[in-house]
């Protein structure tokens, strides 16, 4: 029965590291996917914003089309970056990710089709845009945390248990 107890808290034991082994595996993947999500679409989302704003202020019809042709692959680039952030993270927080771009575009394009001076409603759509990206970093790091505490709380479980094992053993 000694023996037997031991091998049961022996087994506990090295269940318990490959449970944490692969939550923290999962976890730092998890993690590392949606931060290359996060970061490729600020990049876009800052390269976007750039074109929006120099095609406002140019006048130049030549440089024009060359921005419009940027400014078309960069919003084919935001979307397919969206739609991969729908499949792997959380959809609400990229759904107002995508609501927020599309917004953005709206209104970029009707500043461009005006050829005017950007109103004040493109501005509050790139603010928009700009806080449904932080919402979703925070959330990826809210995520984080929770799975941290999760991991600790399952690590004390299986920590009391063996102890349990041990002292009947004892």
């Amino acid at each position: 029965l000694l023996v037997l107890m031991l091998v049961a808290s022996v087994y506990i034991e090295i269940s318990a590291i490959h449970s944490t082994e692969s939550g923290a595996a999962r976890l730092v993947e998890g993690q590392r996917s949606t931060l290359r999500l996060i970061d490729a679409i600020q990049r876009e989302e800052d390269s976007l914003s750039a074109v929006f704003y120099e095609l406002a202020a140019n006048t130049n019809p030549g440089n024009r089309a060359d921005l419009l042709k940027r400014l078309e692959t960069l919003e084919q680039a935001i979307r397919r970056t969206i739609d991969a952030g729908l499949l792997s993270g959380d959809p609400k927080l990229w759904t107002s990710v995508k609501d927020s771009v599309e917004q953005f575009i709206a209104e970029g394009r009707a500043v461009l089709r005006s050829r005017k001076a950007p109103p004040v409603t493109f501005f509050r759509s790139h603010e928009a845009l700009i806080s449904s990206l932080g919402a979703l970093a925070a959330s990826s790091f809210d995520t984080a945390a929770q799975a941290q505490v999760e991991e600790r709380e399952g690590s004390r479980e299986r920590v009391r248990y063996s102890l349990i094992l041990l002292g009947l053993a004892l």
